[in-house]
């Protein structure tokens, strides 16, 4: 029985509303509408705009342009589902392929349907779950047995201020939603007020329940000891600073928003809060201190922002707080993804708890999990996607389960892993299963590695199917039950022993490789005594160890009785089924007399002989090598375990006009230690065994096919033996330099060299560098081994003596000025 265990967490549904920046209307709904909302707080407003406004446009050097950078915006919130203020906005930000999913509800609305859904004689949100439940379970927990005044409640007095909208909270008027902002009233007796500094000075300093504050009710925002708070100066009637302070408190920091206009009658307070947060830095010897920062919105113009906060802060400590004219740039893809985001969305979190699965298999692994639901809630409710839970699966016992997946952000048709073929998010936090209903069931279908590779390239519009080198390394990895026991085959030795045994082929015929055929030989023999010097010799120099029966077991090797042919003497081998008292020669197909009389001494006529995928000439076609470099690479994301890659042995790929061959193909999700994890890269590559110059110019031509049919995959080109030839140097040279061609400062393909330094290594490549001494041990630090990045530029520089990208990257461009 197969078993998988999960992580499970419980949060609000996240809601990305798309609008145009000039529409101040429909910002001020949209403010209101999350105020009706459980985590409405955290769910972000995505701008859309063809022509980036002036307050945006950055001195600093700027890739993205237009919708480029609300497509930016949505995969750093990655939304569950989505809201648009106007129709049409949903394509413009990429993401046209959920308007025609064809799952049971849609994940797209507009604003005006937003809360125009009745349910049992009230108004209830599209999405996600009605703040209306919280209200009532506090009164019904709380409040009723507790004096009403005991912990002030406020409640803006205007309906048209954008400040109350913005950090108050004010509900959307109407019939069918009055009942929202009755139930606040009657559950808190609120004090009614107007947006002024001294209600800014109650709201931070008092700490009042108000309407945008329930909103994170029984909710867990996770924040470290680094994420300092932000002293954030904006102008209330800029809808572009709405946009902006919205959205930077869905970041980790601590948010403190103050009208610009405000700032003097607020200074003395914000001078305490940069004091009280200046401190030293815990159990750090070096007297480093925690600053806060003073960050300014675009519409503010830097010079107005230093005119008003230097004389204020002026008597402030030195190094108390940092000044900070720009806003983070979460719309650009993340520029250190390799150990932590650029920018980082706060993870909210409700409950959590592991889950351990038993799979079943009526045609497809699947399995089911009691959902997490919020304890407030009501069973059932007029409103979709009500919560969210989010899983992150990890197989411990069959890589073979796909457990890493690449996002399907802006394309949700794939994978379909809930019931009847729900599609599910798959995100930086994990797969994502929006919830209706309380305490439910969740189904959960999974894929094979075969599926989900095949599938995804369909997608791609390339069809992919299992080389005949890829069979034979799925049946080896089947024969090991995993890669668990691929050490049976990690020391080259053994494989130059394996390989001696295996089948032999003998090719003849002309120059035209239609003329040439092929005869394949039975494979020879190996006595007791072999094996048993072989075995002891790898024993005493690496720390796995092994005996004959692991062989066994795993139907690598078999034994029978060897005799020679008493008509043309050649030796054969019988296995034990096949032993009778008159035998057949496997050379001139005769029956002679088994040597019952005369058998060699010391059990001479016992011999072992690979068989099955093993028994495969030319080092199982490439398959120890391949699997060798799954196993290295699978390590490197996720140490000792198979949990964050996934794989698909050498496939053949055929797309509209072009045609080539990958000896395997795996995602590698590097994992952070700030609970995140990257979107999966696609690493494919090229694996060779042993030989003089094994790599050759048509291995490089297939390469260049694949990466130009795979933009933006990860190249690695591996060999068993311990150094690349003269000859195989300058063609990778040559290959590197057509693979480093900057596409947005990243080279169009990282390309790692393994060898069998690396493939073999049992302690992780970085140890085995740094015992190996001379030009490896100088990448093997953390920062040369931990990612895919690190191990290109260190391989490349080891092996090819070529300098790290980024170097490079300058002297080219400094050359070229």
């Amino acid at each position: 029985m197969k078993e998988l265990s999960l992580n499970l967490r419980l949060r609000p549904t996240r809601i990305g509303f798309l609008v145009r920046p000039s529409d101040k209307a429909s910002i001020r709904k949209i403010m209101q509408i999350n105020t009706c909302l459980w985590g409405g707080k955290y769910n972000p407003i995505i701008p859309i705009f063809k022509v980036t406004p002036k307050e945006w446009q950055s001195d600093r050097l700027e890739y993205l342009k237009g919708y480029e950078i609300a497509k930016g915006y949505v995969r750093f919130f990655e939304p569950d589902v989505y809201v648009e203020a106007e129709e049409g906005l949903l394509e413009k930000a990429g993401l046209a392929a959920l308007r025609s999913e064809t799952s049971l509800n849609s994940a797209v609305v507009g604003l005006n349907e937003f809360m125009a859904k009745e349910y049992q004689g009230f108004n209830y949100p599209y999405f996600g779950q009605s703040i209306y439940d919280v209200l009532k379970h506090t009164y019904e927990s709380e409040r009723r047995f507790t004096l009403k005044n005991e912990r002030p409640a406020i409640i803006a007095s205007s309906k048209n201020d954008f400040f109350a909208h913005a950090c108050i909270g004010v509900y959307p008027e109407g019939n069918g939603t009055k009942y929202l902002s009755d139930a606040f009233r009657n559950v808190f007796s609120p004090e009614e007020v107007d947006s002024c500094p001294e209600t800014w000075l109650k709201l931070h300093s008092k700490s009042p329940i108000f309407p945008l504050g329930i909103t994170f009710n029984h909710i867990e925002r996770v924040r470290y000891s680094h994420h300092e708070p932000i002293i954030y100066l904006f102008d209330p009637n800029s809808s572009l600073d709405l946009i902006d302070l919205w959205n930077i408190r869905i970041e980790p920091s601590p948010v403190f928003p103050v009208p610009i206009k405000w700032f003097d009658d607020l200074s003395d307070f914000l001078k305490n809060l940069i004091s009280q947060n200046y401190r030293p830095l815990k159990d750090n010897p070096h007297g480093i201190m925690h600053s806060l920062t003073v960050e300014i919105a675009r519409s503010v113009t830097e010079k107005r922002a230093r005119e008003v906060i230097l004389p204020a802060f002026d008597e402030l400590p030195q190094g108390s707080w940092r000044f900070k004219p720009w806003r983070n740039s979460i719309w650009h893809p993340p520029v250190d993804v390799l150990h932590k985001p650029q920018y980082e969305r706060m993870k909210v979190s409700v409950s959590e708890r592991q889950v351990h699965l038993t799979l079943k298999n009526n045609g497809q692994m699947h399995s089911q999990f009691e959902t997490l639901s919020p304890f407030f809630a009501q069973r059932y409710s007029g409103s979709s996607f009500r919560w969210a839970n989010v899983i992150v699966p990890k197989s411990y016992s069959d890589s073979e389960i796909v457990t890493v997946l690449p996002y399907n952000t802006f394309d949700r048709s794939w994978p379909s892993l809930g019931l009847g073929g729900e599609n599910v998010c798959i995100t930086q936090e994990g797969w994502v299963f929006t919830q209706d209903y309380k305490d439910w069931h969740q189904p959960l279908y999974f894929l094979k590695n075969d599926q989900a590779f095949t599938q995804w390239f369909k997608k791609l519009g390339i069809s992919a199917t299992l080389s005949e080198p890829g069979r034979i390394a799925k049946q080896i990895l089947h024969s090991l039950d995993g890669f668990w026991r691929l050490h049976l085959v990690n020391d080259p030795q053994i494989v130059k022993f394996i390989n001696k045994l295996a089948m032999r082929t003998r090719r003849h015929g002309g120059v035209d490789d239609s003329l040439i055929h092929e005869e394949n030989f039975t494979g020879r023999t190996a006595s007791i005594q072999e094996w048993q010097n072989q075995i002891r010799k790898h024993n005493s120099n690496h720390v796995s160890k092994f005996n004959i029966s692991d062989y066994t077991k795993c139907n690598a090797i078999r034994l029978g009785l060897q005799t020679d042919c008493s008509h043309c003497g050649a030796k054969n081998w019988h296995d034990l089924n096949e032993v009778a008292y008159e035998v057949r020669c496997e050379r001139c197909l005769k029956y002679y007399d088994f040597p019952q009389a005369d058998l060699k001494k010391q059990n001479g006529n016992w011999m072992y002989r690979v068989v099955g995928p093993f028994a495969v000439p030319d080092y199982a076609q490439g398959a120890y090598c391949s699997l060798l470099t799954i196993n290295a690479l699978s390590k490197l994301s996720s140490p000792g375990l198979i949990s964050s890659t996934n794989y698909s042995t050498a496939l053949d790929l055929i797309s509209s006009d072009k045609k080539c061959e990958i000896d395997f193909a795996l995602w590698s999700s590097e994992v952070s230690s700030h609970d995140y994890c990257s979107n999966p890269k696609l690493v494919i590559g090229e694996a060779k065994s042993f030989g003089e110059n094994i790599i050759k110019e048509k291995d490089i031509s297939q390469l260049k096919i694949a990466a130009e049919m795979l933009p933006d995959s990860v190249i690695t080109i591996s060999v068993l033996k311990e150094n690349f030839s003269s000859n195989e140097k300058a063609l990778l040279r040559k290959f590197i330099d057509w693979a480093r061609r900057p596409v947005n400062h990243e080279p169009r393909h990282w390309v790692i060299l393994l060898t069998g330094t690396e493939l073999f290594a049992e302690n992780g490549i970085s140890n085995t560098w740094k015992n190996k001494g001379g030009p490896f041990s100088k990448f093997s630090h953390y920062n040369g081994t931990r990612t895919l990045r690190d191990l290109s530029n260190s391989t490349q520089a080891i092996y090819l003596k070529m300098p790290n990208y980024y170097t490079w990257l300058r002297k080219k461009r400094n050359f070229r000025h």
